[in-house]
């Protein structure tokens, strides 16, 4: 598993400085570490990284590990791990939630393996509405 302190080999990356508008589908194990303004769909582990923005829904078919900020539903069939200073915003759906010390997460989670037949997302963003 990724680590702070540790480089994991990665067939998709997104530098930090770039921005993707748009459906982003990556094959293997994936770092996101600009800002991603659509959905991101991976078939392996996906990091996305501090400093990093998803404007949208999260689909990893393993692991999804945040350090930086999601604004939309996160689905995974493994695990979603938030990491210290990590922000998620909206619905969460594994069998295996791990939430660090100095993450944030609103929202709802749903402790259940999703369907990944069907990678379409259902958009809860935004978690509970204040009055």
């Amino acid at each position: 598993m990724f680590n702070a302190n540790t480089e994991m080999k990665c067939d998709t990356v997104l530098a930090p400085g770039c921005q993707l508008e748009g459906k982003l589908t990556c094959k293997g194990p994936s770092r996101i570490s600009g800002i991603v303004e659509g959905d991101l769909v991976s078939d392996d582990h996906l990091v996305i990284g501090a400093g990093a923005e998803v404007n949208g829904n999260v689909l990893g078919s393993t692991i999804v590990e945040v350090y930086g900020t999601v604004k939309g539903a996160v689905r995974a069939a493994d695990r979603v791990i938030l990491r210290q200073g990590s922000l998620v915003d909206g619905e969460v759906e594994c069998p295996s939630i791990v939430i660090d010390e100095g993450a944030k997460f609103n929202g709802i989670t749903k402790m259940s393996k999703p369907d990944m037949a069907t990678p379409e997302l259902k958009v809860v963003a935004g978690g509970p509405q204040a009055e």
